[in-house]
């Protein structure tokens, strides 16, 4: 009787030799010595004889099969590396005997990649990389909200910053900063306007850029101190090592340089869009100062930026809860934030993400940008995976042969993967360089609406990027060929090549690929269409004025020369006069405010006769202008009269509104019209200081917050009784506006020597920054709707080439028969016709799915826009039967007996 452990050792051992066999197959034990072989049976001996072998036996088999076991594991990778190099190797000699085929496939690649590339550098930069400040993930804006008044966004009086700092729970750290530009002024060179910033002592150690103000600098007289930048100190001091503890004049006040920012340090960014705009980083940074009074009777307005640090393990949903009771205690103690009867005046305080800040409204249009681009990246995928299945015909015959003399089907996939990895990768490899090259292109396009320019680069993670792109794009586009050319009919295919070309399965497969391509390019079209379509809409927008021939260029006065508003006052007046005597000069205004720059100040205003309602309070953007701003920008007065030089400093205060403001706060009733003429009108609360302001007239609207958006509320105020230190001068002429730099600036430098001028430009430019976002949207979606039109014609076109080179014996019977030409044109274009219009049937559903996604970035157009879908559809349309012409054309040139012949 057998023993049973005997046989279960019998069995172990049996399957230990064939795991061996698996592991090493037949063919290569035969490169191995005769001894392996040998060995094997002797082994495959002993093991039949187990029950008859003594100990040392056993264990001397066990040892020399688990031997064999461990050479076998060794070998198998070589194998596979040795496999591996033979792919690689018959995979480069086939693409160089295809070179066209090759090029077609790599450009193809090349261009879906390269987009995606730089789309995604942009991305990266813009919203995956952290800003440069330590720990950013943890930085938060405070911000106050007046929510019932529409006001989001508010900055912080000091007292206000003071109670955020101490009367909180969930904030390591605190800072506050706000905006400031400066004078500054240096022996032998020309005065230049500085971007700077004021900043508390604690906010650069906060961010990790060092110590360089302490608390006691914060009070007032002991804030002589400065910080600059890297790039101020390499380009208006050279580099100078020595400049620590040296004066530079800033505003005409001398202030010791306390250190230099390390290089490529920025702060604030440019896109914090409650701040303002800001055309250049912060070069200069002194402290700012908080006066007792300022604390206590909580004077000031909101004009402090709080930045803040979470405290560890604090999420921001905790630290929103507890700023939110913050504010409802704040509403009790302080009665300016409730309404006449105790109501709630919806005073709020709210925390974002300081990155959330930056990005602004970048996010969505780089998120859908990407999304477009990935569509681009698809279609390239479906035209290469058409190429690979018409080539896949051509070496139909080879497969099945490599087939038939035993190779698996694995085997002849891993080839064919090998091959569309090798495409994969020299396309990768191009579009990267393409992408070098589109990255400085999209910067040029966009430099001043994209957030964190200057930080865009192909860095590791954008590398990493395009190698999973890469090898994700050769598995796509490769898989599908590969396993529909290793499905033959070997027996049909060995013996008549002719008979298994005219396979339908493959063919259909390069059918539902063309139907793919138009469906998605139709869904590129239409979102390029609709924002071409918004771009045309908003630059037919009338902004309320004449841009052509202003020249641009602001002044700043220093609060410590120009403390007197009649000083002030004083400095424009005669300004102005000077530069309208000068020779081209038509007219030149003045405004405190630049229109169409995206900025305004919107501020509660109290009107005469009226009840205050802290909850209901009426809100209106304001600036000081001079007599001649509207003549200068060719604004048109509607109703009223414009200021004259009657209305100065000691005159009745007097105000001019516009048509919004008109309509909303003096609407018509019972279809009597009210005229806000001899209104009055004062900022603030009917009891806070200042004179009311009579309405003296109605101007059309301008749109100041951007040329897409709605008119709101806007009064505006002499100069003469409101001023303003820093004004934008706009001179009209009938020459060429720049010209009048060097004139303008002498005029300054008459007035006051240590004045600059700067952002010096022309109108027609602030009106083109204004749609430089839609712009930037616009010209890259065109490209990438071209890039997938000409993708989209060229998949349709080799199908439509094929499936004429197929049908040649067929059109020559018919041609033989009596088939005309126009006959066999029309059977061709039929069958073409009938894919797009596949393709456009899925592509309408899929873009009138898809387009509510791209809805906030329209103006004045619907996201199922049907002119835009019925252009764009005609478009794709004409293309598509164009790139089915010219096979159709070929075929009917088909010489019938020589059709016949070759068959």
């Amino acid at each position: 009787m057998t023993d049973p452990i005997c046989t279960t050792r019998f069995r172990f051992w049996l399957w230990l030799i064939a795991l061996i066999g698996v592991i090493v197959p037949r063919r290569l034990r035969s490169d191995w010595r005769q001894e392996w072989e040998a060995e094997l049976r002797h082994r495959e001996e002993l093991l039949a004889e187990w029950d008859k072998l003594d100990w040392r036996n056993k264990l001397d088999l066990m040892r020399r099969s688990l031997g064999a076991f461990r050479d076998a594991l060794l070998l198998q990778p070589r194998r596979l590396e040795d496999e591996m190099f033979q792919d690689l190797r018959y995979g480069v000699r086939m693409l160089l005997r295809q070179r066209t085929f090759t090029l077609a496939a790599i450009m193809a690649l090349a261009l879906g990649i390269g987009a995606n590339t730089a789309v995604f550098s942009v991305v990266n930069a813009v919203l995956l990389r952290p800003l440069p400040y330590h720990d950013a993930d943890e930085l938060v804006m405070v911000w106050g909200n007046f929510l019932k008044l529409g006001m989001e966004r508010i900055g912080a009086k000091a007292a206000e910053y003071d109670d955020y700092r101490k009367q909180n729970e969930v904030f390591a750290e605190t800072a506050a900063f706000n905006n400031a530009s400066f004078n500054f002024t240096e022996s032998g060179h020309d005065p230049e306007r500085i971007a700077g910033a004021r900043i508390t002592a604690s906010l650069f150690p906060m961010l990790g850029a060092g110590q360089f103000f302490t608390a006691d600098q914060e009070q007032p007289g002991r804030d002589q101190v400065a910080v600059i930048s890297y790039s101020l100190w390499q380009r208006r001091f050279g580099g100078d090592p020595n400049l620590v503890g040296k004066t530079i004049t800033l505003d005409g006040q001398n202030r010791v340089v306390a250190g230099v920012l390390p290089v490529g340090f920025q702060f604030p960014h440019r896109s914090f869009s409650a701040i303002g705009p800001f055309a250049q980083p912060a070069d200069v940074f002194v402290p700012m100062t908080f006066t007792p009074q300022q604390i206590t009777e909580r004077a000031g307005r909101y004009e402090n930026q709080v930045l803040a640090r979470l405290k560890s393990g604090v999420s921001l949903d905790q630290a929103r809860g507890q700023m939110t009771a913050l504010a409802g205690r704040f509403e009790k103690e302080y009665r300016g934030y409730r309404g006449p009867n105790g109501e709630d005046g919806g005073w709020r305080i709210t925390v974002e993400p300081l990155q959330q800040i930056v990005v602004g409204n970048s996010r969505q249009v780089l998120l859908a940008l990407l999304a477009i681009v990935g569509l681009v990246l698809l279609i390239s995928c479906a035209n290469v995976a058409n190429l690979l299945l018409a080539r896949a015909v051509v070496r139909q015959k080879e497969i099945a042969v490599r087939l038939a003399l035993g190779a698996s089907r694995l085997r002849i996939i891993r080839q064919l993967l090998t091959e569309s990895l090798l495409l994969a990768v020299l396309g990768g490899g191009l579009g990267l360089l393409l992408a070098r090259w589109g990255v400085a292109v999209l910067v040029k396009l966009n430099p001043d609406s994209l957030p964190r320019v200057n930080e865009i680069s192909i860095d590791g993670r954008v590398l990493a990027f395009t190698f999973a792109a890469t090898l994700l794009t050769g598995l796509l586009f490769g898989l599908l060929p590969a396993l529909q050319a290793t499905r033959p009919d070997l027996p049909r295919t060995l013996k008549d090549t002719s008979a298994s070309l005219m396979g339908g399965r493959r063919f259909q497969l390069r059918q539902i690929l063309v139907v793919a391509e138009i469906a998605l390019t139709m869904v590129v079209l239409v979102s390029a269409g609709l924002v071409i379509n918004s771009f045309v809409r908003l630059l037919r927008v009338n902004p309320g004025l004449n841009a052509n021939q202003v020249l641009t260029a602001e002044i700043s006065l220093p609060a410590i020369r120009y403390a007197e508003s009649a000083q002030v006052a004083a400095f424009y007046d005669q300004l102005l006069g000077e530069v309208a005597a000068l020779p081209g000069v038509q007219s030149v205004g003045a405004s405190s405010i630049v229109p169409l720059s995206g900025v305004a100040i919107d501020d509660p205003f109290s009107i005469e006769g009226r009840p205050l309602d802290m909850t209901r309070m009426t809100v209106a953007g304001h600036q000081s202008i001079s007599p001649d701003f509207f003549r200068a920008l060719s604004i048109n007065l509607m109703m009223g009269r414009n200021f004259n030089a009657e209305d100065a400093a000691q005159a009745p205060a007097v105000a001019i509104i516009n048509e919004t403001m008109a309509r909303t706060y003096w609407p018509a009733q019972k279809g009597i019209a009210q005229s806000p003429i001899g209104q009055r009108i004062k900022l603030g609360a009917p009891r806070a200081p200042g004179n009311w302001a009579a309405v003296i007239g109605v101007v059309r609207d301008i749109p100041h917050r951007g040329l897409d958006s709605q008119p709101k509320p806007d009064w505006y105020l002499p100069e003469s009784q409101s001023p303003s230190r820093t004004m934008t001068l706009f001179v009209r002429t009938n020459i060429d506006p720049l010209s009048l730099t060097a004139a303008i600036r002498q005029q300054v430098r008459v007035i006051d020597p240590a004045q600059p001028l700067s952002k010096v430009g022309t109108m027609n430019e602030v009106v083109a920054s204004s749609v430089a976002p839609r712009r930037f949207s616009m010209l890259l979606l065109a490209v990438f709707a071209a890039a997938a039109l000409l993708l989209a014609a060229t998949g349709v076109y080799g199908v439509m080439a094929y499936a004429v080179s197929q049908r040649t014996r067929e059109v020559g019977i018919r041609m033989a028969l009596g088939a005309q030409r126009l006959d066999v044109l029309r059977l061709i274009l039929r069958d073409g016709l009938m894919l797009i219009a596949a393709g456009l049937a899925v592509g309408l559903l899929a873009a009138w799915a898809a387009m509510r996604l791209l809805k906030s970035q329209l103006y004045e157009v619907s996201a199922t826009d049907p002119l835009t879908f019925t252009i764009v559809a005609l478009l794709l349309t004409l293309v598509a039967l164009l790139a089915c012409y010219f096979p159709a054309r070929k075929a009917t040139k088909v010489d019938p007996m020589a059709a016949l012949r070759c068959e």
